[in-house]
């Protein structure tokens, strides 16, 4: 199984590149609050759209017990995939890869949860903890501003 931890974010000869250093990358992932979290299944890989903290050295997040990322996320590879784009048109985009952990008794992360995100009464959750061991981020500018970027923007003015 591979978890790509490079952007697959597409650019054309206008764009330049730039890595994030470790500190950048903790600060981006603390500024943001959502992301993606892409996880193996036996139908292939997936993704689901989560809101998470940064705790110490540790993503935690909320999960429903419903969704099936609960039953594939323990011991296993999962990754948090945090991007946005900004104001300077520039494409930022932090990749946590790790093991995923369940984490529903551990006292330190319990005060987080509720933070996090907030379900309804009756609605099982488990809290699930990436630790930010690898990580990795990187900076996208254009000259000009691609196709992609202009969707983007058309998407938010809505």
């Amino acid at each position: 199984m591979s978890l790509s931890t490079r952007s697959s974010f597409q650019t054309d000869s206008a764009a330049s590149y730039r890595a994030l250093t470790n500190v950048e990358c903790r600060s981006w992932l603390c500024d943001h609050d959502e992301g993606r979290l892409g996880y193996q299944t036996g139908r292939g890989l997936r993704a689901v759209v989560t809101r998470y903290r940064v705790i110490d050295d540790v993503v935690v997040l909320v999960l429903p017990e419903y969704n099936e990322i609960c039953q594939y996320a323990p011991e296993r590879t999962i990754t948090l995939t945090v991007s946005a784009l900004t104001d300077n048109d520039t494409f930022t985009e932090v990749v946590v890869t790790g093991m995923g952990h369940l984490a529903d008794n551990e006292p330190l992360l319990d005060e987080a949860t509720e933070q996090i995100e907030h379900w309804p009464t009756g609605v099982t959750t488990h809290t699930v903890r990436l630790d930010l061991t690898k990580r990795e981020g990187s900076v996208w500018s254009w000259r000009t501003e691609p196709v992609a970027i202009r969707h983007a923007r058309s998407l938010q003015r809505v």
